[in-house]
């Protein structure tokens, strides 16, 4: 139960950045969009968070969500 408390108020975009890459790459593709969210909302400017995200909607085949955020990530890059 604590160890749930600690991942969910940790205000790091990288901790939640680096905690949706695991998710996704271990193929738990929902909770890592979760966190990768979670990152862009504590930091919006990073575009890394951008791509990944949209690599997670990718592997789910959201082609649609996927491309808009990779332009947001052009955008901002």
């Amino acid at each position: 139960y604590q160890n749930r408390v600690t991942i969910n108020r940790n205000p790091n975009p990288n901790y939640r950045f680096a905690l949706g890459k695991a998710y996704c790459g271990a193929g738990n593709y929902e909770r890592g969009i979760i966190q990768l969210k979670r990152a862009i909302a504590l930091n919006p400017s990073n575009t890394a968070f951008y791509q990944s995200l949209a690599d997670c909607y990718l592997e789910l085949g959201d082609n649609e969500t996927a491309e808009k955020y990779l332009n947001i990530s052009a955008q901002l890059g």
